[in-house]
């Protein structure tokens, strides 16, 4: 397979995971047997530091590139896990709009919606009129609110791969 520096990641084909490394799984090591993967990576990805560490784990995951901002630091930091697979949205994430409704100020004359609106009603079943040339807007009581608070998929297009780190090789030479 070539030279390859201890901590470098991968990305593999197939499911086997080659000798000399592991799968980005975020497993526990213990610092003792991993000593100089250890040094690379700390606890950047979990573990207590006294005894073990974590491997990144990248199931489920698209990795990024840690991004620093000079006025507000750091904005994605080595190590760092955010998003979600399904989101429920919040009324405040929602953009302010309006859902406008029009009507006509004549009586009605059909009970037949299509190519009518809403109109004052002359008897009970004739609701709709034709369409005005003035409409004016109707109460925002006359539309019902619309969804049903529930999570939608929040992932982006995706191809799954083997993503696996080098537990063995070259001690990278740091500049």
């Amino acid at each position: 397979m070539g030279d390859f520096y201890l901590g470098e990641i991968r990305v593999f084909p197939y499911g086997k995971t080659p000798q000399g490394w592991l799968p980005c799984d975020g497993r526990m090591l213990p610092i003792t047997q991993y000593t100089a993967l250890y040094s690379l990576i700390w606890t950047n990805y979990g573990g207590d530091g006294r005894s073990t560490f974590a491997l990144p784990d990248l199931q489920g995951r698209a990795a990024v590139a840690p991004q620093y901002n000079p006025l507000a630091g750091p904005l994605f930091r080595i190590g760092q896990t955010a998003g979600e697979e399904s989101h429920t949205l919040l009324a405040g994430e929602v953009p302010g709009h309006t859902h406008t409704a029009q009507c006509s100020t004549l009586p009605g004359t059909t009970s037949a919606v299509a190519g009518a609106i809403w109109a004052a009603a002359a008897t009970e079943k004739t609701v709709y009129g034709a369409p005005a040339s003035t409409p004016v807007s109707m109460n925002g009581s006359a539309a019902a609110a619309a969804g049903g608070d529930l999570a939608h998929n929040n992932l982006q297009p995706y191809l799954a791969l083997n993503y696996c780190i080098a537990v063995t090789g070259i001690y990278p030479p740091h500049t």
